[in-house]
């Protein structure tokens, strides 16, 4: 890489570390010096609310968010792959990797079927008549950003539960967006926590004396709050630690803005029990996300965002650059032995 691109790099991620922090309506949670306290020692105010950083252990134990963001800026292999998530269809198909079914894409309102181009509002109707409840998920986007659930009542069209004029609602979609049947958690899920997809985020990351990818950690979220049909644990959801040689479900956090990480082992909204509850096909599961991981080799470190349903699972996306806070929450990286060798190599 020569020093013109390296150090565009560089300067991009500082300018784009502050201005999210900055943008981040939710960090006005904590006192103002204490973000400028953390932020000059590399952690967002994000990062802060999901791992507890500096709760449990020093802070010279955790990754921060500048360290990490750089270093995987360098390592993504092949970002595009993961950042599209049409892309990633397509590759994912050619490798034998478990999706959900895309039913349809939609841009520049026009909806693609099959190859087929059709009139969005004809095409919405047609896929809620032969496949019921739909997702709307943005093409390019993260966090739970753009997802929309689009259902039929009595004639009547609802995104997320609110009645629309799809014709209206359709014109206001300016991006590109991939459309999916609405999954349905498995009943180990579904009793936890039942108005989203709850869903496991499983790291893989490669090893480089064996040649071959592991997995590192992984978490369970579960939906919570008000905003949005989501999991994402900034928006009100919940976070559980997997035992990765068994698929129990651990100890449970509670990030929320501007207050210490708790810890408990129930969910805070519906009361239902988290420890120690089995998550099905878990080593099926893990198979899986190597055998993906192998199959995209060139990025070393990939997050998978698996859904457990009824009769299996299936990988939803995947993520080359995943938020390391969810994993901190439980053990700063530093302190982990599966990620010091990799840390080592990459002299994080």
């Amino acid at each position: 890489m020569n020093f013109r691109k390296w150090l565009f790099k560089r300067t991009y991620f500082w300018r784009y570390f502050w201005r999210n922090e900055f943008n981040d309506k939710s960090a006005a949670a904590f006192p103002f010096w204490t973000r400028i306290y953390y932020l000059i020692r590399g952690f967002t105010s994000e990062s802060r609310t999901v791992s507890g950083v500096g709760q449990s252990h020093p802070l010279s134990t955790y990754v921060n968010d500048i360290v990490w963001g750089h270093t995987m800026q360098f390592l993504a292999g092949n970002p595009n792959i993961f950042n599209d998530k049409e892309i990633f269809e397509k590759a994912a198909k050619e490798k034998s990797i478990n999706t959900p079914p895309l039913l349809a894409v939609f841009s520049n309102q026009e909806m693609r079927i099959g190859g087929v181009v059709v009139d969005a509002c004809t095409g919405v109707h047609q896929l809620l008549d032969d496949h019921g409840d739909l997702v709307f998920k943005m093409a390019v986007g993260h966090g739970g950003h753009g997802l929309h659930i689009v259902t039929k009542e009595a004639g009547k069209f609802l995104v997320g539960g609110a009645e629309v004029n799809i014709k209206q609602w359709l014109a206001r979609l300016d991006k590109k967006y991939l459309i999916y049947n609405k999954l349905v958690n498995h009943s180990y899920a579904q009793n936890i926590y039942s108005r989203c997809l709850n869903t496991i985020r499983l790291l893989t990351l490669w090893d480089y004396e064996e040649d071959c990818p592991y997995v590192a950690a992984a978490v369970h979220r579960f939906g919570g709050g008000t905003r949005g049909p989501v999991d994402n644990v900034t928006k009100g959801g919940v976070l559980a630690n997997i035992d990765l040689a068994t698929g129990v479900l651990g100890e449970v956090c509670l990030p929320r803005y501007g207050k210490p990480l708790e810890r408990t082992d129930c969910h805070d909204q519906t009361n239902a029990l988290i420890t120690r509850v089995q998550i099905p096909f878990w080593e099926d599961i893990k198979k899986a996300c190597l055998h993906a991981a192998k199959e995209f080799q060139e990025n070393p470190f990939i997050g998978w965002d698996i859904a457990v349903l009824e009769d299996g699972f299936t990988v939803v996306e995947a993520n080359e650059s995943s938020n390391i806070s969810m994993h901190q929450a439980f053990l700063p990286m530093r302190l982990d032995p599966l990620f010091i060798p990799f840390l080592k190599h990459h002299n994080i």
